[in-house]
């Protein structure tokens, strides 16, 4: 059975020869950084130390000045918890969620246990946020190394849009967790487009890197709006919708 729709990401020479044979530009993934040992970062990019320990400390009062705004997300009507499986809550959990955005992968207990419980190359944390036993919402990251630096990867989340509560919480159960792994930074790869997850993530303290990654599509369906597949506003993509997650450290 041919697909009816099929959607990618690009780097510069997939993206020309995604475009010479027919796809469209569906959306674009931005990254966004959470820097959690700036000493470390330094050390690897250079070894002037009087440049590191002036770096230091104008981190240090940055981050007491910043703490402020970004402190660790509780609420006690909240739990999170981490489990080793999807469950039959997630497909219920996704049945009302899904109505709050326009195209977006199905996120199902099947989907998620293929992609990030039986992967067998890839260890993942998945926390979930439960309100009154009931789930509201989930995040999947994991730690990596890459040019020897110890990263931070969240690679999926999804909450109910502008459910601010939880999603503040389940960021801040990855940092938390993040951190406690000694990891010099964490990242996030998210939808351009999506205003309600890019303001958590700075709330978070999280900065817009300015790097993207381009996602195409192909219409494959008579039936599907092809307008509305190329509304790059529409869609929510995270690192986990796409095969980047798994080539990397």
């Amino acid at each position: 059975k041919e697909p009816y729709f099929l959607i990618g990401t690009t780097n510069k020479n997939s993206y020309l020869l995604a475009k010479k044979i027919g796809w469209f530009d569906a959306c674009h993934l931005t990254n966004f950084v959470k820097i959690i040992n700036l000493e470390n970062i330094l050390k690897k990019k250079g070894n002037n130390k009087i440049i590191i320990a002036l770096a230091r400390k104008a981190f240090k009062i940055f981050s007491i000045f910043a703490s402020k705004f970004w402190r660790i997300s509780t609420d006690n009507e909240i739990s999170v918890v981490k489990i080793s499986i999807f469950d039959g809550q997630i497909d219920e959990f996704w049945q009302e969620a899904s109505k709050d955005y326009k195209n977006i992968i199905v996120r199902d207990r099947k989907y998620l246990n293929w992609r990030f419980v039986d992967c067998s190359d890839k260890k993942y944390d998945i926390y979930v946020a439960k309100k009154e036993g009931k789930m509201q919402g989930y995040i999947v990251f994991r730690y990596g190394e890459n040019k020897d630096l110890k990263y931070g990867y969240i690679v999926d989340i999804l909450v109910k849009q502008n459910d601010k509560k939880i999603i503040r919480c389940l960021i801040s159960q990855a940092v938390k967790s993040l951190t406690l792994k000694k990891v010099d930074l964490i990242t996030c790869l998210i939808a351009a487009y999506n205003k309600f997850y890019k303001a958590a993530l700075r709330k978070s303290g999280f900065i817009y890197r300015g790097h993207t990654v381009k996602v195409v599509g192909y219409n494959n369906c008579l039936q599907c709006s092809e307008e509305d597949l190329k509304d790059n506003h529409s869609w929510f993509m995270t690192r986990g919708d796409s095969d980047i997650d798994t080539w990397l450290g």
